[in-house]
């Protein structure tokens, strides 16, 4: 039901003799799609209906699965994030280490001259 938006061409159109102009899928697109009513050349309400409740549905269920989709990335962010500081820690740890045994080095180095 989700895929109805993609899958049906939505048109502006007429009546032939009328001035009156009309949005939606041709009668002809919507009977190919779904195989509703009688015959390709009228929409009857209740078929309208049932395909924009049944996209409603699929969207709302799109807006669910994308939900959830972007609260694991969130989780997924705040690891790394945290991740990332751990390791920034040890890379500080690992710098002070480096000075120190430079300074310890140095400090050799001038007693032996």
């Amino acid at each position: 039901a989700r895929r109805v938006g993609e899958e049906l061409p939505v048109y502006t159109w007429q009546y032939k003799g009328q001035s009156v102009r009309h949005a939606g899928p041709t009668a002809q697109d919507l009977y190919d799609a779904f195989q509703l009513g009688d015959d390709r050349s009228r929409i009857d309400s209740v078929d309208a209906d049932g395909v924009t409740l049944a996209s409603i549905h699929g969207i709302a269920e799109y807006q669910a699965e994308l939900t959830d989709r972007v609260g694991k990335l969130k989780q997924a962010i705040a690891a790394a994030e945290e991740e990332a500081k751990r390791q920034e820690g040890e890379i500080a740890e690992q710098q002070r280490v480096q000075q120190e045994q430079t300074r310890r080095l140095a400090r050799v180095q001038e007693r032996l001259g």
